[in-house]
């Protein structure tokens, strides 16, 4: 990165409130209808004079639809008095006149038969039905205006990428600055009316892809040490994960962060007086329960009873459906957005001064101090307890050596501190998570041994099994107890979890192994060949707070089938760090059929994901961090550095080692529905592949994407739509700086299909460093526009090696001359 000039290209994207396309309209948001049909034949009806409708099939709640009062089961005939003749019928094209676009506050008029229940047989009543479109919910202009990236970031104002100033060239010479700042304004248009849980770091890449190197680095670079990874690092990671949510921009970081107490301010555990050492446990729970019941001040007893129950259908829903407002049952629904709406009352900052607080406990100055003053107690090491205490904030429990078993139950068998000194143990207790009642810190340090943590707890199905059962708005009281996060949770509270040695085993069924929901959970596994399975929401996923895993060494396997390793949902961040040299698994599918129908092909939102509650409420952070080895990672649809309505996820991968990625649609540095993405690999000879095609840099719906891999003799095996790829409004960068590659199965470089918005959008291919690449058509040292907005270069050298004497210039004529 380096300063220079202002940007040709990301001018227009500071000045707020832009107009669209050069509409005369200011914009308003976007129009949530918020129904989904089928097309049917009508019955002829001199009533009307279509020959086709929409038989209504699903109302979302909160919507322009349900507000007027449509129904499931309604067949809409025409709109504004306009017919269909065909079953192919575009509700976008026929709002007003055809093509063009809705904005809130317009009005409609839908002609709808609707049949009477006690009628079956009957031909209905036509009904007129007056729709006011509304927009998104919770969406609303800002006062004062949407920020503009100076604004949230001066201090990245004058930084940039050297290959920015080569793809601005580019863009001038092939005669894309128009459309290219029309799409600039596209992309900030749509970061204006936000809902409550936009977060500035994604606005910020959201709206300029030539800052995604930067920020992602921001975030990856204090993660880096070059010493091992382990509890002395959770201040780290704590930093990363609340600047990333909290304090990215300038207005933030201007306010003082309010300081953790340090060891010193609690009562002294120095020499070898275990009491001493239990009395400094107490003090610090005691203080981090004060910050604790600052973070939930502003919810009553009924909104926690409320969120306990009902976030199980939140997950549910998201795991059926994963756009929320497809979701066919409206009770959940409903509850999921008063969920949605509840969490913004969480003072995430207070559960960060809880969660530093905590982490006290698990330095290893003190581990290491209370091993010593247990081996001086008198108490042989080798007894099961060697001290215990029951606190106001759960019980303190120094363990032996020797093999354990815990197990707990909502009511007892759960700590708020355990410090395992060795032995093959099992824990299948709360380990490590909090629970708001009773424990809202909880701690456990593992010393030694090949452990198990094992828990059979998981949210249970709401609708069409056994379990909770849904309540609605008004009900506070719980018809069973809520089941519980496990494993470093932090379940509306701080949960640490750290074992120091030893190869271990963590099973769960959802939500364990390094989360948080609407807290911080972290888990870290020092050294060992560990394994890590689940099924869903597993090793690092957030929601409103921080969801961290992190492994300091080992040849280690993470195993999921969706929504895992490193998932950042709404207002939360998800990092996971294998901070090791050992050649890493991770695979992150295999349970739900992908939505889109292709046979053999899984979902997977995993992997480096930022992901919100379309459209409900804007995504989080997703962090993969690995440090080294051969590594292999494998997953279904949405995973691989990529984020998906409003979220950002980055896929870092470090060493020179080889690595192997399989995707599948929407894979390796993507970005879908106004969101931002990346994937980063430093070097080794890699191969990328994807079991179906839309893979390896590409952007889709206004959204901005990067694919960068640093060095080494890849292998692209694409499909379709990848290799540099964007339709509907997307701004994608694809870079490979070094190596001889191979690129197979697909073109390099496509822009086009801009049907959603008009407009156009942008791809820049660049494969740098010479060598003979190997393309199925494009050939080596040239420079080719083409699609609709696309730029392909392989160049002999570097970029700076182009821009030296305008050296591209002779590369783009020749490769003209050539064509």
């Amino acid at each position: 990165m380096r300063q220079g000039r202002a940007s040709l290209l990301t001018a227009v994207i500071m000045t707020a409130a832009l107009a669209a396309g050069g509409l005369a309209e200011p914009y308003k948001g976007k129009v949530f209808l918020g129904i989904n049909t089928v097309s049917v034949k009508l019955p002829k009806d001199d009533r009307y004079t279509s020959t086709h409708g929409l038989r209504v099939t699903q109302v979302s709640a909160a919507s322009a639809a349900e507000k007027a009062g449509l129904r499931v089961g309604d067949i809409l005939v025409s709109i504004d008095g306009i017919p269909w003749t065909s079953e192919d019928i575009r509700l976008s094209h026929s709002f007003g006149k055809i093509g063009a676009k809705a904005t809130p506050g317009d009005r409609a008029v839908f002609q709808v038969l609707r049949s009477d229940p006690a009628k079956p047989d009957a031909a209905g009543r036509l009904e007129e039905i007056p729709v006011v479109l509304t927009p998104y919910p919770d969406t609303a202009a800002e006062l004062p205006a949407t920020p503009d990236n100076d604004t949230l970031r001066p201090d990245l104002k004058d930084f940039r990428p050297a290959y920015q100033d080569l793809c601005e060239a580019l863009v001038r010479a092939c005669g894309y600055e128009e459309d290219t700042r029309d799409l600039l304004q596209r992309l900030a248009r749509s970061e204006e009316y936000p809902d409550p849980h936009r977060l500035p770091l994604v606005r910020y890449v959201h709206r300029d892809a030539f800052k995604i190197e930067a920020v992602s680095r921001e975030l990856v670079n204090p993660l880096m040490g070059g010493e091992a990874t382990g509890a002395k690092d959770i201040p780290r990671f704590l930093d990363v994960a609340e600047n990333a949510l909290l304090r990215f921009d300038a207005a933030s970081k201007e306010k003082p962060r309010e300081a953790a107490p340090s060891s010193d301010q609690f009562p002294a555990f120095a020499g070898r007086d275990l009491k001493a050492h239990l009395d400094y446990v107490e003090a610090v729970l005691k203080v981090a329960a004060a910050h604790h019941a600052r973070a939930f001040a502003a919810l009553t007893p009924e909104d926690i009873s409320f969120i306990q129950q009902n976030r199980t259908g939140l997950l549910d829903a998201f795991i059926h459906h994963h756009m929320l407002s497809y979701d066919r049952i409206p009770e959940r629904q409903r509850a999921c957005i008063q969920v949605l709406r509840l969490a913004k009352k969480v003072d995430v900052a207070a559960l960060f001064l809880q969660a530093r607080v905590a982490a006290l406990l698990v330095t290893p100055e003190f581990t290491s101090s209370l091993r010593e003053a247990a081996a001086a107690s008198g108490t042989p090491l080798d007894k099961p307890v060697i001290a215990q205490r029951k606190t106001p904030y759960g019980t303190i429990l120094v363990a032996g050596t020797g093999r354990s078993r815990y197990e707990g139950s909502a009511t007892s068998g759960n700590y708020a501190a355990i410090y395992e000194l060795g032995g093959d143990d099992v824990y299948s207790n709360n380990c490590a998570s909090s629970m708001f009642a009773s424990i809202p810190t909880a701690i456990i340090v593992d010393y030694d041994g090949n452990d198990a943590y094992e828990s059979t707890e998981a949210f249970r199905q709401t609708y069409g099994g056994e379990g909770v059962a849904l309540t609605v708005p008004g009900e506070a009281e719980a018809k069973e107890p809520p089941a519980r996060f496990t494993q470093g949770a932090g379940d509306l509270g701080v949960g640490i979890l750290v074992d120091l040695k030893g190869n271990d085993n963590y099973i769960g069924i959802r939500y364990s192994q390094g989360v948080g929901f609407m807290g911080v959970g972290i888990l870290c596994d020092q050294e060992g060949d560990d394994v890590y399975r689940g099924l869903e929401f597993h090793q690092g996923v957030a929601h409103w707070g921080a969801g961290i895993l992190i492994d300091g060494a080992g040849r280690d396997r993470y195993e999921g089938h969706e929504t895992c390793q490193a998932v950042g949902f709404t207002g939360g961040i998800g990092i996971l760090l294998d901070g090791g040299a050992g050649d890493d698994g991770y695979y992150c599918k295999g349970k739900t059929p992908t939505g889109y129908g292709n046979a053999g092909v899984f979902e997977g939102w995993g992997q480096g994901l930022g992901v919100g509650y379309r459209p409900y409420a804007s995504g989080g952070i997703g962090l993969l961090i690995d440090r080294g080895g051969s590594d292999r990672f494998e997953a279904g649809n949405f995973s691989q550095g990529g984020g998906y309505y409003y979220g950002f996820g980055l896929l870092y991968n470090a060493g020179q080692e080889s690595d192997t990625y399989i995707g599948s649609r929407y894979a390796q540095g993507f970005a879908c529905h106004q969101a931002a993405g990346a994937l980063i690999e430093e070097g080794g000879d890699d191969r990328y592949q994807t079991r179906y095609g839309v893979a390896q840099g590409l952007s889709w719906d206004e959204t901005t994407a990067l694919f960068l891999d640093e060095s080494g003799d890849d292998r692209y095996e694409g499909g379709g739509f990848s290799h540099g790829a964007t339709a509907q409004n997307g701004f994608v960068l694809f870079i490979d700086r070094a190596g001889r590659d191979t690129y197979l199965y697909t073109d390099q470089a496509r822009a086009g299909g801009n049907d959603y918005h008009g407009g156009k959008s942008l791809t820049f291919f660049l494969d740098l460093g010479g060598g003979d690449d190997a393309y199925p058509t494009k050939p080596n040292n040239a420079i080719l526009p083409g699609g609709a907005n696309s730029l392909f270069a392989d160049l002999p050298g570097s970029v700076e090696d182009a821009m030296r004497d305008e050296a591209w210039k002779g590369i783009l004529r020749q490769s003209a001359k050539a064509k």
